[in-house]
């Protein structure tokens, strides 16, 4: 959890296709209450909804400046809904320590309006959760829960997670992992900060050659 990912024995879902298209779905609006929230969908880790953090019910969280952690409206960072753009989505991730309910809302319905159903709940104590639906769903409104106000969301992304491959006409960079020994100079000095930073079990690396080029020769362009 300390690199962002979650305890092990929670692994993301398997990709089982033989090829898998992956498409994020930018989510551009926000709402707790009636304001607009730009923070945890805008690809920052370290924005949150809510706010985080200077006066707080939870022990620990107190600071010379005095403003409440939800940052807004007195009832705010109970709820935030997500606009999701008018295309495909089945696949959301979610980072941050906010525990609570996500919500599909019904067509048409306010921000604060009745839920369709609940896609999934979001359990306490962890760092970075995903959750990957049989059906992709079009549009719409989802609604998260929170269950403590003072705890955040770091970032929600959404994806359309499809078998496939890129669309055609798409300039396209293909490579290869190998964790053989490569010939390029231009890595000597990242080589040379590994072995003198880590201990020899901590050294493995991998490379990411294209897949035109010869590992075994040297390719300036790395």
């Amino acid at each position: 959890m300390r690199y962002g990912w979650n305890r092990a024995g929670d692994p993301p879902p398997y990709l089982a296709d033989t090829t898998t298209a992956v498409r994020k779905v930018e989510i551009h609006d926000a709402y707790d209450l009636k304001r607009w929230w730009w923070k945890a969908c805008d690809g920052i880790r370290e924005t949150t909804w809510p706010g985080v953090y200077n006066r707080s019910r939870l022990p620990g969280r107190n600071d010379y400046f005095q403003l409440p952690d939800w940052d807004c409206y007195v009832q705010s960072g109970k709820s935030i809904t997500f606009l999701m753009p008018n295309e495909p989505w089945n696949h959301i991730e979610i980072s941050g320590a906010a525990w609570g309910r996500m919500d599909l809302l019904k067509p048409n319905a306010a921000n604060d309006g009745p839920a369709e159903s609940t896609l999934f709940e979001r359990p306490q104590g962890q760092e970075k959760t995903v959750h990957h639906f049989s059906t992709s769903r079009t549009g719409g409104k989802i609604r998260f829960t929170n269950v403590e106000q003072e705890e955040p969301i770091g970032e929600l992304v959404a994806y359309n997670v499809t078998a496939g491959v890129e669309p055609a006409g798409s300039a396209k960079l293909v490579y290869r992992l190998t964790a053989a020994t490569i010939t390029n100079h231009d890595l000597d000095s990242l080589r040379t900060f590994i072995n003198g930073r880590y201990a020899p079990d901590e050294r493995a690396t991998m490379v990411a050659w294209p897949s035109t080029s010869t590992p075994s020769r040297p390719w300036p362009g790395l």
